[in-house]
């Protein structure tokens, strides 16, 4: 599948598909993220700790699992969150974030 060329409205191409991720998947961690953009951990977690300094998204321990999400306290956090899920459709995030599989599989289920 080709990438679409997306602009730097946030600092960078990979910046902005990493919030449009955030902010289509709600609650998600790092390794997910990577894996749907193609892009090495390290990268994401730059990105992660930039975006978690400006208090754009924030981060929690679950076990010993971060997800992250958009800070709900941040102001304008609504509209923010509108203008990502409206942009997305313009781009093939939307069925990427769509093939992540997010609920556990049946014990008996064959693999």
């Amino acid at each position: 599948m080709l990438e679409t060329r997306l602009p730097k409205l946030f600092g960078s191409s990979t910046r902005t598909r990493t919030l449009l991720a955030i902010a289509l998947l709600k609650d998600t961690y790092v390794q997910e993220i990577a894996g749907i953009l193609g892009v090495s951990t390290p990268t994401i977690f730059k990105i992660v700790e930039e975006l978690e300094a400006e208090e754009i998204i924030i981060s929690r321990y679950v076990g010993r699992t971060r997800t992250l999400a958009l800070n709900p306290r941040m102001f304008g956090i609504g509209d923010l969150e509108k203008f990502l899920e409206k942009y997305a459709k313009s781009t093939d995030m939307e069925e990427r974030v769509s093939r992540i599989r997010r609920r556990p599989r049946r014990r008996s289920k064959a693999i």
